[in-house]
Parts: structure tokens; C-alpha cells; sequence
């Protein structure tokens, strides 16, 4: 074969190549999701998460984290995936009863695929029933699993102090 020949193939080959190039269809990168739209998906996860508090139910909570979970609460040795979540709260379950929780985001953001929230929280709740009632803060990172529910990968709860109802928020 020639460089003739060579130099021909060499050209056309670039000539399809480029052609196939020109008519693949461009992907557009889906646009980043707004702060307003990151907070509504965690309100309704937050609304979920206090109804799961108020009841009891340890297997629903642990369900809402991702299966690799690293949960740090007070009074809780450090949670490390869902089981360590369920069984956590389980035992905390059988001496402590919620009558209210209250989440207050305060900053609610996109990080690529998954989304930051840090905040504060109140709530009320019985001890072997006498009344309670503390105030903190969080912080976590969220991510959607395969079925497009949202979990909770990564949070760190730091409570501020615990105060009696009269005294409190």
C-alpha cells in the first residue's frame, strides 16, 4: 500500500470520525438544584424524622439513614450504620418518651450530589417521667439512595443543655 493510499485512509477516517462526533447528542449537565428546592426535600424529611421520634420506632429511624451511617448524638456511643443506629435508639427508646421536636435549618446547601444542612433543634421529652426539655445543634450531609429516597450519610448532633420545661424555649 502506498503513502498515497495511507494518507487517504488516514483522511477519511477523520472525515467519519468527525461526523459521528458532530452527530452525538450533547449532554447537558442537569442543572444544580436551588437552596429553596434542597430545603423542602429535608422539611419533609424532618417532619417524618419527628413523627418516627415521637413514636418510638427505632426500625423506622434506622431505615432513614444510609446503610453506611456514621451518627454521633449525646448520650449515644458513636452510631455506625443502620444496626448500631436501631439498636442505639432502641434502648434509648425504652426509658425516654418525645412529646415534641422541632428542627430549625439554618443553612440548607447542594454539595454535588448530596446536600449540607447544619441547624439547631428543640425538643421536649420524660425520662422515667419527669418532664425535659433541651436546645442544640446539627449538622449532616443527606444523600438520595438507588430509589430516590433521601438518608442521612454523615451527622453530628451537639446538645446545648438540658433545661426544664419552665426554663426552656
Amino acid at each position: 500500500m502506498g503513502v498515497e493510499m495511507k494518507k487517504s485512509r488516514v483522511a477519511v477516517l477523520a472525515v467519519i470520525l468527525s461526523a459521528i462526533a458532530c452527530a452525538a447528542p450533547k449532554q447537558t449537565p442537569a442543572p444544580q438544584p436551588t437552596a429553596e428546592e434542597a430545603r423542602a426535600a429535608l422539611d419533609a424529611w424532618w417532619t417524618s424524622y419527628a413523627v418516627a421520634v415521637k413514636a418510638g420506632d427505632a426500625a423506622a429511624l434506622a431505615a432513614m439513614h444510609a446503610p453506611d451511617v456514621y451518627l454521633v448524638e449525646p448520650g449515644m456511643p458513636t452510631m455506625r450504620g443502620r444496626d448500631a443506629v436501631a439498636a442505639a435508639f432502641g434502648e434509648g427508646f425504652k426509658v425516654v418518651k418525645y412529646a415534641e421536636l422541632n428542627i430549625h435549618p439554618e443553612v440548607t446547601e447542594w454539595f454535588g450530589e448530596r446536600i449540607f444542612q447544619a441547624g439547631s433543634f428543640d425538643d421536649r421529652f420524660a425520662i422515667q417521667g419527669k418532664s425535659q426539655a433541651s436546645y442544640g445543634r446539627y449538622t449532616g450531609f443527606f444523600e438520595k439512595d438507588s430509589a430516590g429516597t433521601w438518608r442521612v450519610l454523615r451527622a453530628l448532633v451537639a446538645q446545648d443543655s438540658v433545661v426544664t420545661p419552665q426554663g426552656g424555649k
